[in-house]
């Protein structure tokens, strides 16, 4: 595998930090021919003349008998292929990574002129902490399935602070998602996480990077699980809004100057004087109804009630059931 990746960058398959397209199906062609080959050559080399062995499918080895495993481990032939395999793969691992150096410095001859200022040293340092060493940048030991597992274990107003809904709420939400809308979990996201990562961006004021740091992922990982919950999501809300629902209703308190022999009736819970509005939306998040100047202390039952009775407003009422 090693000496195919050298042989693309010699031919110039990998111009910068990735190989090409062509050059990732040269690699994959020659890998499959060449792994064939080697495997054919070491079991020739291995059995030599000898008749009667096999290959055992459950086990994924060998089938041979004791006797001929002694003769072969006595030998010391197979400790000294597979001590040759090792050097010979450190050698190409050598090789490899010497080429992708040397790329990187007729890259970086070429643009030099373009970007004179640039300290060489730094580039290299650069290039080679990012693409040699590559060393881990999220390892905290709170990994995202240990944090979210504390939320839900812990106590019930960090889930609702955190994910603003209740514990047993955001469980359901999950096993619907995943039994019914195909959400489906990775080999380091399960489903809780996903939906928690997804909750997470929408009702915290932080940015994606407080998202990686918190969920210990990169920015692709949580871009992709995001938008991978969000299209679930999105199918479900096609099956919970109904046609022709009128949406949601709700009253809210603006504050307002009023007179001060008018101030009582005015005064609401909050301790100062209010005006209650109705207000009707639908699920286009446009208003369809607005009915303003309540006193603050009025109900909002009350103003609700006033809606219906009275057709002059034309409140938009559901349509009659068949």
């Amino acid at each position: 595998m090693l000496k195919v990746c050298v042989e693309e960058v010699n031919a110039g398959n990998k111009p910068h930090n990735h190989f090409t397209k062509l050059g990732w199906a040269n690699i994959a062609e020659k890998n499959r021919w060449d792994s064939l080959k080697k495997e054919w050559q070491l079991w020739a080399k291995l059995i030599g003349k000898d008749t009667g062995l096999g290959w055992d499918g459950e086990k994924k080895t060998i089938a041979a008998s004791d006797e001929w495993w002694e003769a072969k481990l006595c030998h010391g032939s197979l400790i000294l292929i597979f001590v040759m395999l090792w050097i010979l793969v450190m050698v190409w691992l050598l090789i490899f990574i010497f080429s992708c150096v040397m790329n990187f410095f007729s890259f970086y001859r070429m643009s030099s002129s373009l970007s004179s200022n640039d300290s060489s040293s730094a580039n290299v340092i650069n290039y080679f902490m990012n693409y040699v060493v590559k060393n881990p940048c999220r390892d905290s030991s709170m990994k995202a399935h240990r944090w979210v597992s504390e939320i839900l274990n812990g106590h019930p107003i960090r889930c609702y602070q955190m994910f603003r809904m209740k514990k047993l709420v955001f469980l359901e939400l999950c096993d619907i998602l995943e039994t019914k809308y195909n959400l489906k979990k990775t080999r380091n996201v399960n489903i809780y996480e996903q939906v928690g990562l997804f909750l997470y961006m929408l009702s915290q004021p932080g940015s994606v990077r407080n998202c990686e740091e918190r969920f210990q992922h990169s920015g692709e990982t949580i871009s992709k699980h995001f938008h991978s919950a969000l299209e679930v999501v999105c199918m479900f809300a096609k099956d919970i809004i109904i046609l022709d629902y009128i949406g949601a209703i709700d009253g809210t308190h603006i504050r307002v100057c009023v007179p001060s022999h008018l101030q009582g009736v005015y005064i609401g819970r909050k301790g100062y004087t209010t005006t209650n509005v109705m207000v009707v939306c639908d699920f286009s998040m446009c208003f369809t109804f607005v009915w303003a100047g309540w006193e603050g202390s009025a109900h909002d039952t009350k103003i609700f009630m006033e809606a219906l009775r009275k057709p002059a407003l034309h409140f938009p009422h559901p349509p009659e059931g068949t």
